[in-house]
């Protein structure tokens, strides 16, 4: 779905009166608030105008506060929306996060890894990465590692015991969401 925006204005001192949202945000963008460029990126990338969505969340990546950002560019540069396609170059991206400790993008490239998106699947260094971010309390990391585990179709040991209790790790960090209900 597009949605109507004057890009021309889009954080070139748009009229407060009209663009009072996008003025906050490219001021707060500015000024370093990561969050606020994955915003505008969000909005850019609804409108329709990839290009400059794709420039927004580059910036929110290099904010180490916001680690969708890292995922949204990855992502662009897989499908070659707004960016010339080379999946290699998302997949570096996502590395790059991972290796300086962004538990989003550690969790993306595994999936990435393990599904053989942009790459061979190697569910061994997929393992690893889901790890990496399990360990920093991303519980669907902690639940994907345990599908590893327990699926033979990946090639690796199977380890029902790890398994079991990732999974109650992912309880004890995501409860709402990794928590069987109470029968």
């Amino acid at each position: 779905m597009k949605v109507a925006i004057d890009v021309r204005t889009f954080c070139a001192r748009p009229r407060v009166s009209e663009h009072a949202q996008a003025k906050a945000l490219c001021h707060a963008c500015d000024l370093g608030a990561g969050i606020s460029c994955l915003s505008l990126g969000k909005i850019l990338d609804r409108a329709g105008e990839f290009v400059k969505a794709v420039g927004y969340f580059e910036q929110a990546c290099r904010l180490s506060d916001q680690q969708i950002g890292c995922q949204q560019v990855a992502e662009a540069y897989y499908d070659g929306i707004g960016v010339p396609k080379d999946p290699a170059k998302g997949l570096a991206i996502l590395k790059s996060g991972c290796d300086a400790n962004a538990i989003v993008s550690c969790h993306t490239l595994g999936t990435w890894l393990r599904d053989g998106k942009g790459t061979t699947a190697r569910p061994a260094e997929a393992l690893t990465r889901f790890d990496s971010a399990c360990t920093r309390g991303w519980g669907t990391a902690c639940v994907a590692q345990a599908e590893l585990l327990e699926n033979k179709a990946y090639g690796l040991p199977l380890d029902p015991a790890k398994a079991k209790a990732l999974r109650e790790l992912a309880c004890k960090l995501e409860p709402t969401k990794f928590c069987a209900p109470a029968k």
